[in-house]
């Protein structure tokens, strides 16, 4: 397999797995409605859970990668290529996976969101009117800053630790 599918491959698991946990998250909480607790630190909890998935999943692919290119003597990519890689190419995949979910599946969870955030903001007598167009997206693409910069931080750090984790094997042989 060359190195172009192995990062395709890495990315469509890592995006379905991300969004299953996100989804699975999200259902438990929207059970009961959001409260306005919720509904405030939801964003930032989606980015914290895509943040976590991707770092394991980054790290254990890395690691693998590099494990497998000193097997078969082969140069491991540039830093850059494996940030870039690792970072668009996952994000491009849960903001299409999630879309379509949203799409033909189920809207609710990004509907219940925007409703709630929008009884926080009339119980604090502001106009919820610019809240009700985030209905309309799904929830990967309502919290997209927050859920980037969580991806970029989770490649970053598992770089830093493939490196670290591959150094260390070296040194045992």
């Amino acid at each position: 397999m060359n190195i172009y599918t192995k990062f395709l491959f890495y990315s469509i698991v890592t995006s379905l797995l991300a969004l299953f946990v996100v989804y699975s998250v999200s259902y438990y909480i929207s059970s009961d409605g959001f409260s306005s607790n919720e509904s405030i630190f939801y964003g930032m909890l989606v980015a914290f859970i895509y943040f976590l998935v991707s770092f394991i999943t980054d790290t254990i692919f890395l690691t693998q990668y590099k494990q497998d290119c000193k097997n078969e003597n082969i140069s491991v990519v540039k830093k850059r290529f494996q940030f870039l890689a690792m970072t668009i190419l996952p994000f491009i995949f849960i903001t299409l996976i999630d879309w379509l979910y949203f799409t033909f599946i189920d809207s609710s969870i990004p509907k219940m969101h925007v409703e709630s955030i929008a009884d926080v903001l009339i119980s604090n007598g502001q106009d919820p009117d610019v809240v009700y167009s985030l209905a309309e997206l799904p929830l990967i693409a309502q919290n997209i800053f927050v859920i980037l910069l969580g991806k970029m931080m989770s490649s970053t750090f598992a770089i830093l630790l493939s490196d670290s984790i591959t150094k260390d094997k070296e040194r045992t042989y």
